[in-house]
């Protein structure tokens, strides 16, 4: 489709001990902060490419690498924490274009270039883990299939052939959407004390009894 790819890290055994492997990135840094979706090459932006035959080349020669594409060129993506995206994919209905969850549980909803650099765009006060990111100019996100640390595969929940949509139009929905997770969450977690509530008081009851 003529968008710039790059070569990300992968999922790799690395020695914890004598004897002893663990699940890690193949970047080899213990303290990795974002394992197995990060580029390979330092210099990636100017690296990256849509030439056919280079892509090739590079999964010839390194076949377990994860696949990446460039953002805030042809489109952006909007990115948010898995419990926003479940309720943004209820508010949007079917006002998406391309939309994939990755490995980690983060969802990928591609929209229109918005010629904006990349940047978090909203987190839930109170709620870090609540949160929308936009990956925009100067960006880049994992494509299905890229595996995350985890073992599970990215994959697409609409495919990647769709029309854009606005990007304008998409953000508010996930930044509402965003502050709605954080309601449920709490909803819910009213409703597990007042459950526990509710046992302990049959439980004191029956005793008594």
């Amino acid at each position: 489709m003529g968008d710039r790819m790059l070569a990300l890290h992968y999922l790799a055994a690395r020695r914890v001990g004598p004897d002893e492997f663990a699940d890690g990135c193949s970047c080899e840094v213990p303290d990795c902060p974002t394992l197995t979706e990060h580029p390979i090459s330092k210099h990636w932006l100017q690296a990256a490419t849509a030439d056919l035959e280079t892509l090739r080349f590079w999964w010839l020669h390194n076949p377990r690498a994860n696949p990446g594409v460039v953002t805030g060129e042809r489109f952006d993506v909007l990115a948010c924490d898995q419990a926003t995206g479940r309720v943004a994919l209820e508010l949007l209905g079917d006002r998406v274009g391309p939309v994939a969850w990755t490995g980690g549980g983060r969802l990928l909803v591609f929209v229109a270039r918005s010629g904006l650099d990349a940047g978090l765009v909203h987190r839930v006060e109170g709620d870090p883990d609540r949160w929308v990111y936009r990956h925009g100019c100067g960006s880049y996100i994992p494509l299905p299939p890229a595996q995350h640390l985890s073992g599970r595969l990215a994959w697409w929940v609409y495919p990647a052939g769709l029309p854009l949509p606005d990007w304008a139009g998409v953000q508010p929905a996930l930044v509402e959407a965003a502050g709605q997770a954080r309601l449920r969450s709490r909803l819910l977690a009213a409703g597990a004390r007042t459950g526990r509530v509710a046992v302990g008081l049959l439980a004191t009851w029956k005793w008594q009894g």
